[in-house]
């Protein structure tokens, strides 16, 4: 919401009440979802990954948007730079990129050894969930 200068207190006053009683955020985190059948869950609520023997993955912030926004766009593939754009909020191209993507893309799996993330050629990668 915005309030353009000069305004009355009593105007604030009345838009700061609008705002309280509107309804939750829409925009909530969704509960849990599970990486495949017996692959590991993402707790968005705790920021962690639980192996499908119990055990919890650490995973850096990034590393879990990202595995985050590939489950949410799965089975689809996802391109170089709509993850860029997406998970860090930039526009490289395919060239001033550099290898950051296929760093993290790289640490996950290592750290999910038993999640496919396929490369797909001329693409970018997809995570196979089935």
């Amino acid at each position: 919401d915005y309030l353009a200068k000069p305004f009355a207190n009593s105007e604030l006053v009345a838009r700061v009440r609008a705002r309280i009683r509107e309804p939750e955020n829409p925009r909530r985190e969704p509960r849990p979802q599970t990486v495949g059948r017996a692959g590991p869950e993402l707790d968005y609520f705790q920021r962690q990954v639980v192996m499908s023997n119990g055990q919890t993955v650490d995973l850096t912030a990034k590393e879990f948007f990202l595995l985050s926004y590939m489950l949410q766009r799965s089975p689809a593939s996802c391109s170089r730079a709509e993850l860029l754009a997406g998970v860090w909020g930039t526009t490289f191209d395919s060239e001033n990129g550099g290898n950051l993507l296929e760093v993290h893309i790289s640490r996950l799996r290592s750290k999910l050894a038993n999640t496919k993330i396929v490369t797909v050629r001329n693409v970018g990668y997809r995570l196979v969930t089935a």
